[in-house]
C-alpha cells in the first residue's frame, strides 16, 4: 500500500469514528489529506442522505383471460408437434436387485462342536524356573528383555507386572491431587 492511500484510509476512518459519535454531530473536523491523482485506483465520496419518499403498494397488472379464438390463434402460431416413436418406452425397471453384501466368511461348522477328547492334565505347578533369557553374557543397552519362566512363574510375573503398571499410573496421580489446581494442570 503506498503513503498517500494508506494516509487517506487512516484520514477516513479517524472521520468515521468522529462522525459516528453522538457528541460529535456538531464537531467540525479539517483534516489536510495528500493530492491523489484522480485517475489511478478507486475514488469515493460520503456525504449524508436524505429520506425519501416511503414506497407505495402498486396494484396488480389488469389481465383478461383469452377467448377460444385468441386462443387457437396463439396455438396455430407454434410448429406441429411430430410424435416420435422412442417418445413412448415403458418405465425401465431391473429384474431384481443384488442381495446386500454379506461381511466376514461364512463358517460351515456345526455350532456348539460336537465333544473332543478330554484336555490334558497338567499335573502340579512346580517351583519357580526360568526356562531362558535374552539376552545372554555382557551387553551394554539391551534393545528389549525376553524372560522365559514355568507354568508357576507365569502366575507370579503377571502379578508383578500388573503392581507395577498398577503403582506407576497411581504415584503420579497421588502427586497431582496435592498440588493446587494450576500446577496439576501444568504438571500433566
Amino acid at each position: 500500500m503506498s503513503r498517500d492511500r494508506l494516509a487517506v484510509f487512516g484520514a477516513t476512518a479517524v472521520l468515521l469514528a468522529l462522525a459516528l459519535r453522538p457528541e460529535a454531530r456538531a464537531l467540525s473536523v479539517r483534516v489536510g489529506l495528500p493530492r491523489i491523482d484522480r485517475g489511478a485506483g478507486l475514488t469515493f465520496r460520503l456525504s449524508e442522505g436524505s429520506e425519501g419518499p416511503p414506497p407505495t403498494a402498486r396494484p396488480p397488472a389488469s389481465s383478461q383471460p383469452l377467448s377460444d379464438e385468441e386462443t387457437r390463434q396463439v396455438l396455430d402460431r407454434l410448429p406441429p408437434l411430430t410424435a416420435d416413436p422412442e417418445d413412448e418406452t415403458d418405465f425401465a425397471l431391473r429384474e431384481a436387485s443384488l442381495p446386500p453384501p454379506r461381511t466376514g466368511n461364512t463358517v460351515r461348522a456345526p455350532f456348539p462342536p460336537p465333544p473332543g477328547p478330554p484336555p490334558p492334565d497338567v499335573g502340579s505347578a512346580g517351583p519357580l524356573e526360568v526356562l531362558r533369557h535374552a539376552p545372554e553374557g555382557d551387553v551394554d543397552l539391551a534393545p528389549s528383555l525376553s524372560v522365559t519362566f514355568s507354568l508357576a512363574g507365569v502366575a507370579a510375573w503377571f502379578g508383578i507386572a500388573a503392581a507395577v503398571s498398577v503403582a506407576s499410573s497411581i504415584i503420579p496421580a497421588w502427586h497431582a491431587a496435592r498440588r493446587p489446581i494450576r500446577e496439576a494442570i501444568s504438571y500433566e
